[in-house]
């Protein structure tokens, strides 16, 4: 196995390179019964609920607008009690979570599986967690009383932190299905009904109280297991938090600390700690710990990075933001961090899973930006080369758009790329892609600065659906910031290994589906895109006099 990140021992990391239609690969499923002691039932229990998901969200989003494409994620599985804070999207969207008790073969069952993934589809693609009870209801249209007893039952047995949710559920089944739907089970014309947004559901007057009890139910169930999840955690502990004050003052790392927009602690006057103190009065101890052992992630990329420096960097940018795990702090060459990172709660409970990671590889990154920056990175070809490499793909890209099926022209033409007249849809998207010149710049030296499982964080959080980043009318630009992002899978970056980028790529994105399935682009086509790209992309070298490699990320392939 290739992955790094699956040695985290509170979790099991499902790499998605290693599931199928069919659910998990062989060389997965040694592994997880060689270094996670899973027995057999508990892998075919695995097998079929996943082979269930993706065969039933296949068959519904080819009748259904509204449901949500299968598409390849990590699935991490929660093997530790409160190892993981409920409903976190985990990998940035990229990954499934479930509870190690859904794997249970005596209790769970594949039919419990396969829903609690759809269900989790919606929560991924909506940021709610309560109405997807409500708005998967499709799901049980076409299901046999017998595989809805089979739900019900896993779902009474079932010992995950929101149990009673699934379970008052599973009591709702009865009137779930019979439901109606604008296209799979339309209502007469002129019935009476309650529409459900979104989700092409009709409520029967008769029945227009339940979908709100349910939703209830379940957001009772969700608050519960949150509380439940904090609740061991909760507790100031001075000692922890003396801990690290200790550090700050007396280590003096290189770092900068905010509570929002406020600066709380900078190592240019480390012995003012009353921000500190203030800001993390409140916290869990082991989130205090988490804090310091980000701190010191920081820190340790801080160090290596400068001492890999010859030459002087300029000032960082001034930024608006101050988020993306750590940034760099406009008022100092140093790495910063953000108590109230956007997205997180760094003040309850143990760091997410990989989020460390991350974190390192953030901060890898953003002192890549300075180098770039003082011109470090620099192409070795031509303007002629460079210009040529240009008009190569944007004559591509002209080829795609020329060739598009009308409705899909007719759909973009108010994109801002293929109205205007100063010049082609193609030359366009080419400039929107170059804008990204300096993030892939940055990654390039970057990338030897990374651990194994720092890069593979990075690219497995960076990798993803972009559907719900662009409109309908943005297909061309999401077309060119998937061309962009492929680069990541690609040796050039040598972010992780794997057999099949490729198919890593169509598969974890949905691409092939939105792109190639629907006739936008043919399979030949977008290959033909990505090697230009990665052409244009080609040629940057780091200057070996202002920086000294700490070592060949190919190095770690080689050594494994």
């Amino acid at each position: 196995m290739h992955s790094a990140l699956m040695h985290d021992a509170g979790v099991a990391l499902l790499p998605l390179e290693h599931l199928s239609p069919a659910g998990m690969s062989p060389e997965l499923a040694r592994w997880l019964r060689g270094e996670r002691a899973w027995e057999a039932r508990k892998i075919a229990l695995f097998d079929r609920g996943f082979a269930l998901y993706w065969s039933r969200s296949r068959d519904l989003c080819q009748s259904d607008p509204h449901w949500i494409p299968p598409r390849s994620r990590n699935v991490v599985v929660a093997e530790e009690p409160n190892r993981v804070r409920p409903y976190v999207a985990l990998l940035n969207t990229s990954a499934w979570l479930l509870d190690a008790s859904d794997l249970t073969p005596d209790a769970s069952h594949p039919e419990f599986i396969a829903y609690l993934l759809a269900h989790a589809d919606r929560v991924a693609e909506s940021g709610e967690v309560t109405h997807a009870v409500l708005t998967t209801a499709a799901w049980w249209f076409e299901r046999t009383d017998v595989e809805c007893e089979a739900f019900a039952a896993a779902a009474r047995a079932s010992t995950r932190p929101d149990a009673s949710g699934f379970a008052a559920m599973a009591d709702a089944l009865p009137w779930l299905r019979e439901l109606h739907h604008e296209r799979l089970r339309p209502m007469e014309d002129g019935a009476a009904r309650r529409t459900i947004p979104q989700s092409g559901l009709e409520v029967p007057l008769r029945l227009e109280n339940r979908p709100p009890q349910l939703v209830g139910a379940f957001e009772t169930a969700a608050h519960r297991a949150v509380e439940a999840f904090l609740a061991p955690w909760r507790g100031r502990n001075t000692s922890a938090l003396e801990n690290l004050c200790s550090w700050l003052r007396d280590g003096i790392p290189k770092v900068a600390l905010y509570e929002g927009d406020r600066q709380v602690w900078n190592c240019e006057t480390p012995e003012d700690l009353a921000g500190v103190r203030s800001a993390l009065a409140s916290a869990d101890a082991v989130s205090v710990r988490s804090i310091a052992s980000d701190l010191a992630r920081m820190e340790h990329h801080t160090r290596l990075f400068c001492a890999a420096v010859r030459g002087d960097l300029p000032d960082p940018p001034h930024r608006g933001e101050q988020g993306g795990y750590c940034f760099l702090d406009a008022h100092a060459n140093v790495l910063a961090y953000n108590l109230r990172e956007s997205g997180m709660d760094r003040y309850h409970g143990p760091a997410l899973p990989f989020a460390r990671e991350m974190l390192g590889a953030r901060a890898a990154h953003e002192w890549a930006h300075l180098a770039d920056a003082a011109g470090w990175i620099r192409s070795e070809r031509s303007d002629r080369e460079f210009e040529r490499s240009q008009r190569v793909l944007a004559e591509q890209l002209d080829a795609v758009i020329d060739a598009a099926v009308p409705p899909v022209r007719s759909a973009n033409d108010g994109d801002g790329v293929t109205t205007t007249g100063e010049a082609s849809a193609g030359i366009l998207l080419t400039k929107i892609l170059l804008q990204r010149l300096p993030d892939y710049r940055a990654n390039r030296l970057a990338r030897y600065f990374m651990s194994p499982a720092e890069r593979e964080a990075y690219l497995r959080h960076n990798i993803r659906s972009l559907r719900g980043a662009y409109d309908k009318r943005g297909v061309w630009r999401m077309l060119v910031r998937y061309l962009y992002e492929f680069q990541y899978l690609q040796p050039a970056l040598g972010l992780l290994e794997l057999d099949d980028p490729r198919a890593y790529f169509l598969a974890s994105t949905g691409f092939d589906r939105e792109f190639i399935e629907s006739g936008i682009l043919t399979g030949e086509a977008f290959d033909a895109l990505s090697e230009a790209t990665a052409d244009l992309l080609t040629g940057f070298q780091i200057d070996p006099l202002r920086i000294q490699l700490p070592h060949d990320p190919a190095s770690d392939v080689a050594a494994r």
